[in-house]
Order: structure tokens, then C-alpha cells, then sequence
């Protein structure tokens, strides 16, 4: 097992009354642990109910694209992908402190969303997908595999084996959310082959809001080869915003061979990188990309960088802003570089 470095807090930044109220009520819904708005509206539920002991994925398999899957409180253990058709909604219902939790030992996704646009999972737990070298990577997922829109709201992705939420189509948005203990071995740079390990890794525009990424072995955030194309519209398509991204082996944010516009914006990025066979140990690391903004976020015992920009053989950096972040005693790299503007930083 693997030991993380001792961390220190720093206190800095001013902190008032006023933000002290906003960061209680933001983390109550960021986090996706209480889910008391979810929670609120689950029995606002209307379709197909479904209840423990029943065979879900068949379920699925048997109804018309468009079906709402009322998933009633309880546990699911399924031995195949749950495959999820255009416009299928997969609602959690429950009035306790747990969600619904869908779980497998032995299939490669929870929900296999490939072909099918416009699918909502809300209010579920999604744990335990697997996966290793034999299917790298196109497995061990607990959500995703591709289709256009698709949306996660009040959700925990948790010990899958390879993302929580992964190889979606653009227009991915996770919202109330969180995904935690993501990741394995195999499906980082350690192992060699494919490298996709992480709490949400998408080649696709999308958008990670108010939720909690956190504990995934390799990045938390992973925006990879023009995640970000925002097109002739300019309209940024890589947001992460208003959420806590932390304890993330090699990376919290991993913006990477992308050209934008992308925004990170307040958000906690604090104690990432503490894998130590990682080969980066850093909170917000972009990489061979351009068109970012960074500000109002709050970073803090990240274990070499809060921020780090780097170029290498893939591309060059252009039109990267980090500013009006509380650094809390993290230090930066790649800001000397003249398309880097570092400003007003405490």
C-alpha cells in the first residue's frame, strides 16, 4: 500500500461570515452525500417501477427507448451492463440518506450508454464495474461508453475499476454528484497501454457542476485530447465549477491536448497528487493546451503544484489565465511563460 505525504493546512485567505454561509450551503448539495434536493423530488417519479430482486438490466433490455425506470430503494446486483436507450431516465427513488445502489463483481459498465442520446441518471449509486488490460479501455466504468447529452444528477460512481463516468458523447454534464475510489492500477501510466483512470475522463465537451470529486487513483477531472471544442461559437465546453476536487492520486483537474475555451472556476482544489508512482503531483495541470481560465478557485496541500502548465511534443500552450485564486501555500509552475498570465494570486 502505498503512504501518503504528511499535508499541512495553510489558514490563508480572507474569509467572512458572508462566504462562510455560501460554502456550508454549496457543499451541502456539491457534495452529493446528503442529496436533500434529490432527495426531495424522488418521489416526483413517474414509469416503470422497479424494485430489489428484480432483474434491471433485462428489465431495460425488454422497454421502448424514452422509458423512465422508477428504481425504488434497495440493492441491485446485476452480472451485465445495464444498456440504456436515447432518452431513458434511470431515477433512484428513496427517502433516507442512501441513495439506490446499483452494484456488479463481474460486468464491465453499470450503465452502458453507447448509442443512446439523452439519458439522465439521477439519485443511484453505481459501484464496482470492472475491468484490466484484456479490455483497457473501454471498460470498468460505472456510467458512459458514449451517447450525446448525457446527464448525471445526484449520483455517486464509486470503486469502479477503471472511471466513475467515462467515454460519453459531448454534452456530458454532472451536476449534485460524486465520484470517489475510482481507478486501479491497470489503467494507469504504471501498467503502460492505455492511461484513462479517473473520477471523469471524456474526449467530449462537458461539464462537472457543484459535486465532489475525490479519492480516484490517478486524476479527478481528466479533459483529454479537445474535450474542450467550443467551435465557431467560441461557448466554453470544459467547465468545472462550484465543486471540491481533492485527495486525487496524480491530478485533481487534468486539462490536456485541448484548445478550449475551458473554465474552472470556485472551486476547492486542495491535497491532490499524493500517488507516489504518479509522474505529476499536482492540483490543476494543463498540458499541450490553450483558452483556459482559472480563477476564484481555493487551492491547498497539493503534494509539487497547485497549478502547473507545461508544453511538450503534443502542443504548445496559448491563452492560459490563472488569477484571483487563494493558493494557500501551493506553489506554481509554467508561469514565466508569456502565453501563462499568473496574477493576483494570494
Amino acid at each position: 500500500m502505498t503512504m501518503r505525504r504528511p499535508l499541512t493546512r495553510s489558514s490563508g485567505g480572507f474569509v467572512s461570515v458572508l462566504v462562510a454561509v455560501v460554502a456550508v450551503c454549496v457543499a451541502a448539495f456539491s457534495s452529493g452525500d446528503a442529496g436533500a434536493r434529490e432527495k426531495a423530488n424522488a418521489a416526483g417519479c413517474v414509469g416503470r417501477d422497479v424494485y430489489p430482486g428484480q432483474d434491471l438490466a433485462a428489465i431495460a433490455a425488454s422497454m421502448p427507448a424514452g422509458t423512465t425506470y422508477c428504481i425504488h430503494d434497495g440493492r441491485y446486483d446485476i452480472v451485465e451492463p445495464i444498456k440504456a436507450k436515447s432518452g431513458d431516465t434511470f431515477w433512484g427513488v428513496y427517502s433516507d440518506s442512501t441513495r439506490p445502489i446499483i452494484r456488479t463483481d463481474s460486468a464491465e459498465y453499470i450503465i452502458y450508454t453507447r448509442g443512446a442520446n439523452g439519458v439522465t441518471v439521477r439519485n443511484l449509486t453505481v459501484k464496482g464495474a470492472v475491468g484490466g488490460h484484456y479490455c483497457k479501455p473501454d471498460c470498468g466504468r460505472g456510467i458512459g461508453g458514449g451517447g450525446r447529452d448525457l446527464h448525471i444528477i445526484n449520483v455517486r460512481a464509486t470503486g469502479n475499476a477503471n472511471q466513475g463516468v467515462g467515454g460519453a458523447g459531448p454534452g456530458l454534464v454532472i451536476r449534485n454528484s460524486r465520484l470517489d475510489h475510482n481507478g486501479s492500477p491497470p489503467f494507469t501510466r504504471v501498467e503502460g497501454g492505455a492511461v484513462s483512470a479517473a473520477g471523469v475522463k471524456s474526449v467530449n465537451s462537458f461539464k462537472v457542476i457543484n459535486s465532489r470529486i475525490d479519492n480516484n487513483l490517478w486524476v479527478g477531472v481528466w479533459c483529454d485530447i479537445e474535450c474542450g471544442d467550443g467551435g465557431a461559437s467560441g461557448t466554453a465546453q470544459f467547465v468545472v465549477r462550484g465543486s471540491t476536487i481533492t485527495d486525487n492520486g496524480k491530478a485533481g483537474i487534468h486539462y490536456e491536448i485541448s484548445s478550449g475555451p475551458a473554465i474552472v472556476v470556485n472551486n476547492t482544489i486542495q491535497r491532490n497528487g499524493w500517488w507516489e508512482r504518479a509522474n505529476r503531483h499536482t492540483g490543476l495541470l494543463v498540458v499541450a493546451s490553450e483558452n483556459l481560465l482559472a480563477r476564484n478557485n481555493r487551492f491547498g496541500g497539493n503534494v509539487k503544484y497547485g497549478f502547473e502548465a507545461v508544453s511538450d511534443h503534443r502542443g504548445e500552450l496559448k491563452n492560459i489565465t490563472f488569477r484571483d485564486n487563494f493558493l494557500n501555500g501551493d506553489a506554481l509552475k509554467g508561469c514565466r511563460a508569456p502565453v501563462v498570465r499568473c496574477r493576483a494570486n494570494g
